[in-house]
């Protein structure tokens, strides 16, 4: 996908990537807490012109643990590629598998549900800058059931947003 120092120049096709590594803690039953580090590029930047994200938030899973976690991102309009300041805000994302697994996953425009159906895959990234994601997770901790199903809600922020008095 990456060749030449670009991901792809079609606005119909894949216009970003992302990897990170993240956790799922399930807390109280089948709610928890979820939170990812990783790198995100667009086709602008390229595969070296990206930003370093985190990300945090709950979760409804019936499993806890870390995964490497590998996604394409492709933006809802197609008329414009994704750009990686799109992808800093709120998101949803669907996981499941054996060990390793599929994510599906878009942006959400607003914080509060707002009348958006967050069950609904649909209806992610539906809205000016919005994208979605399809990916590959692979299980780094071994857990029973080896069958992992996780649905979540997350705020994304940038690395090179945090105060630097604070880093």
């Amino acid at each position: 996908m990456v060749s030449g120092g670009t991901i792809t120049t079609s606005a119909t096709s894949v216009s970003g990537l992302a990897a990170q590594i993240s956790y799922n803690r399930k807390i109280l039953g089948l709610v928890g807490t979820t939170g990812s580090i990783g790198y995100v590029a667009d086709s602008y930047g390229g595969a070296w012109g990206g930003k370093f994200y985190y990300s945090y938030g709950y979760s409804i899973s019936n499993s806890s643990g870390f995964s490497a976690d590998f996604m394409t991102i492709k933006n809802t309009d197609p008329e414009t590629l994704f750009k990686v300041s799109d992808f800093k805000g709120f998101g949803n994302s669907f996981t499941a598998g054996f060990g390793s697994g599929f994510s599906w996953g878009g942006s959400s425009p607003v914080q509060a549900h707002n009348g958006v159906n967050l069950l609904s895959k649909q209806e992610w990234g539906r809205y000016p800058g919005g994208y979605s994601t399809f990916g590959f997770s692979y299980g780094l901790t071994k857990e029973r059931p080896a069958f992992g199903i996780s649905l979540s809600r997350t705020q994304t922020r940038f690395v090179s947003d945090i105060p630097k008095d604070w880093r």
